[in-house]
């Protein structure tokens, strides 16, 4: 598996989002689909209209679910303090690729936790 890191060594004093379901820092930050299903991530080498997700979500991180396919991820996605859990993107069988996913989920300190969707798109 892979870990990534965020760290801030002089530490983050007097920050605030003023937002519980808001986020003043991220990493990793993963695009997105853009306006009608094109670009975004996993998009290069497979069928976008084959992959979904699975995303808990709830006060107890698995209380409730949402699945979708991945195309409609910026619409469907949960997020905020109460929407956030482990991520699963997967694949279906299709004719050019086996079964795969990958979870997406904290390492440590997972009951703080939290994903946010920004409907703006990256530049």
């Amino acid at each position: 598996f892979i870990v990534f890191e965020q760290v801030f060594p002089e530490g983050a004093s007097n920050t605030s989002a003023q937002d519980h379901d808001k986020l003043i820092s991220s990493f990793p930050t993963i695009k997105l689909h853009s306006e009608g299903g094109k670009g975004g991530a996993m998009a290069a080498g497979g069928d976008d209209d084959n992959r979904g997700f699975l995303a808990y979500a709830g006060h107890m991180v698995g209380s409730s679910y949402v699945t979708a396919p991945w195309k409609t991820a910026r619409e469907s996605l949960p997020g905020g303090i109460e929407g956030t859990g482990p991520l699963v993107v997967f694949t279906g069988e299709g004719a050019s690729e086996s079964p795969a996913a990958v979870v997406i989920s904290p390492l440590t300190s997972f009951m703080s936790a939290n994903q946010v969707v920004d409907p703006s798109p990256l530049s």
